[in-house]
């Protein structure tokens, strides 16, 4: 595309709206380069943003805000007032995935055993897969622990994701719905990245911590990594579904238990991948009886695309193989 015609589109009335919008808001450069590409930027390829809004951008926006706008075509009708919700994450390479770590109630000696086994596994990446903090004092439901205050919460989020940092390149944390009980607390004023600059600030700003206002992620194209809203007391259930509906291998959170179910085209997968809490602290499974399934302190590791599913349970998983201790000199 020649530098004029990637003018004219640059200088579409919501294009300069959107950015002046990101701008007010004090989104970088390079972020706003990002959020507009989904919808822009592939018509403009050649240009420089921030030029552009430094030469002609600026004073459009401002022309566009106080002369009114009459759209000329249903396209651009779209653009000004609607968007699209194409930024979830897309993650290349191998990943460990960690799912429903309910902090502070998560499980320590498991977690100890996913950072050995990236280790031992060369896997670079950690994707928190929602829930990693529980909220326990922002819950609608009765009786909420009253140790569990939201500073304590908060701490105990700090210091781990501090210790997990010293084992993983890059962490991708996606929503979950005990994250959102925060952000209904505060009318949704706050959103995941601000969560993550108050847990670990500097590797926010190091990229080394990537948070995502999507409740899922796709990985190396082939696998679709989510904490869905949908529940079912069979393991593997919604995943399952999520793939034959995205024809992709699905590995689902939320569920809390741990199954696999091939989807319907007999060709994906989908995975109820367990989590990273220990059952033995959820108050609510020790208070209460339900119908629900026991939980599966469980986690998944995808190496060149094949899933490794990790768990406590001995039918499912040979520590002594995959970990085996040390023997002492005599």
């Amino acid at each position: 595309m020649s530098p004029r015609s990637a003018h004219a589109v640059y200088e579409s009335p919501a294009f300069c709206l959107r950015v002046k919008e990101l701008r007010e808001k004090k989104v970088k450069w390079e972020d706003v380069a990002l959020i507009v590409n989904s919808s822009f930027a592939s018509k403009c390829k050649g240009l420089s943003l921030r030029k552009w809004w430094h030469d002609f951008g600026r004073k459009r926006a401002q022309h566009v805000v106080e002369s009114p706008h009459t759209p000329q075509d249903m396209e651009e009708i779209a653009e000004l007032y609607s968007k699209t919700w194409d930024g979830h994450l897309v993650i290349k390479g191998d990943v460990c995935i960690g799912a429903d770590f309910h902090m502070p109630h998560f499980h320590a000696d498991l977690t100890e055993k996913m950072v050995a086994m990236s280790k031992k596994m060369k896997i670079p990446n950690l994707l928190l897969l929602g829930d990693f903090a529980n909220f326990e004092s922002l819950s609608r439901f009765d009786h909420p622990d009253p140790d569990d205050t939201l500073k304590r919460e908060l701490e105990a989020c700090t210091h781990l994701m501090d210790m997990l940092l010293k084992s993983y390149k890059r962490i991708y944390w996606v929503l979950g719905n005990h994250d959102k009980r925060l952000f209904r607390a505060l009318n949704f004023g706050l959103d995941l990245k601000q969560l993550g600059s108050m847990i670990c600030q500097e590797a926010l700003k190091e990229r080394r911590l990537i948070c995502s206002g999507y409740s899922f992620a796709i990985i190396n194209d082939c696998w679709r990594a989510t904490h869905p809203k949908s529940y079912s007391r069979i393991g593997g259930r919604v995943p399952s579904i999520l793939a034959d509906k995205f024809r992709m291998h699905v590995i689902g959170a939320h569920g809390h238990h741990l199954g696999l179910q091939v989807a319907m085209d007999g060709e994906h997968v989908g995975i109820d991948c367990g989590g990273m809490f220990d059952p033995a602290k959820i108050r609510y499974t020790q208070q209460e009886d339900s119908t629900h399934g026991a939980w599966t302190p469980a986690f998944t590791i995808i190496r060149n695309n094949c899933a490794y599913l990790f768990t406590n349970n001995p039918a499912l998983t040979d520590w002594g193989f995959w970990l085996p201790k040390k023997r002492r000199k005599p």
